[in-house]
């Protein structure tokens, strides 16, 4: 079976408000991803744009002759796109929020906060990162003994359902892994564009001075909640707050506590632009 990436952005929310929030998606991954968050960020009164990063068309092969530039150009076009919006906001999941702090760095106060999910400090041939030997081997997102684990199956499990929910239709957790094992390789350059961004985003955090929301599950099991301490720790001169969803795994936006994140976010965003009428 050939898994169908759904590809599509999405724009929900007013346009006549001042504030306006881009989500930005797991490199791999589709902007399905953050829908949830961005229907319910539209319906408290932002704007939100749920963008597909350049070469997410649904063919890994494509996707591996991206440069990480592309991506990051992708979200600085977005960027300018909602320019006559007072406060603009960045949001991103796993390697998608490392995209929008290192975008946030570069636009600088023209971005008025981001929320990181999920962020990854590490990647595969780093030590913290679980099953590395086997990324490092044989280029692919996990192991059949990991599977044995239920948190990694929760996250494995759910990152297919969000790529290709019609596909998977009335298949069983089993088959479903099967899909994954088969499906979800990832090319070796690929992971090198990845992992250079995380080592760009710790070198240059000491430098980010934007609000920062950290989010991150207790139970991800693809990418250990240390790295959502280390990322609290190395923005050292950002405002910033780190909350952590004791249920969930690797996709805090679809997971058990998505009600709390909603919420997180909203308030986030709210907060920033209502000190800042305040204090202006």
């Amino acid at each position: 079976m050939k898994l169908q990436r759904n590809a599509v952005s999405f724009s929900l929310g007013p346009q006549n408000t001042d504030r306006a929030c881009v989500l930005v998606h797991n490199v791999g991954g589709s902007p399905l991803e953050m829908r949830d968050l961005g229907e319910y960020l539209a319906q408290q009164g932002i704007r939100v744009r749920g963008i597909s990063l350049a070469g997410h068309d649904g063919d890994l092969k494509h996707l591996a002759q991206v440069e990480r530039e592309a991506w990051l150009k992708t979200i600085a076009e977005e960027v300018m796109e909602l320019e006559d919006y007072p406060y603009v906001f960045l949001g991103g999941f796993s390697v998608g929020s490392v995209l929008a702090i290192l975008s946030a760095l570069d636009f600088g106060q023209q971005i008025a906060g981001v929320i990181a999910m999920s962020t990854p400090m590490r990647l595969f041939q780093e030590l913290s990162f679980p099953f590395g030997d086997y990324f490092a081997k044989h280029r692919q997102p996990l192991a059949g003994y990991a599977l044995e684990d239920p948190c990694v199956r929760h996250d494995i499990l759910t990152s297919i359902r969000l790529l290709d929910p019609k596909g998977i239709e009335g298949l069983s957790e089993n088959e479903i892994l099967e899909i994954a094992l088969e499906e979800a390789r990832y090319p070796g350059v690929l992971w090198r564009q990845m992992t250079a961004l995380v080592r760009e985003l710790r070198s240059r955090l000491q430098e980010l001075v934007t609000p920062l929301l950290i989010i991150h599950g207790k139970q991800d099991a693809l990418n250990p909640p240390e790295s959502a301490s280390e990322l609290y720790h190395k923005a050292i001169y950002a405002p910033k707050s780190l909350h952590w969803l004791e249920r969930s795994g690797h996709f805090v936006m679809t997971d058990l506590e998505q009600e709390q994140l909603c919420f997180l976010c909203a308030s986030f965003i709210n907060d920033i632009v209502l000190h800042d009428r305040l204090s202006g």
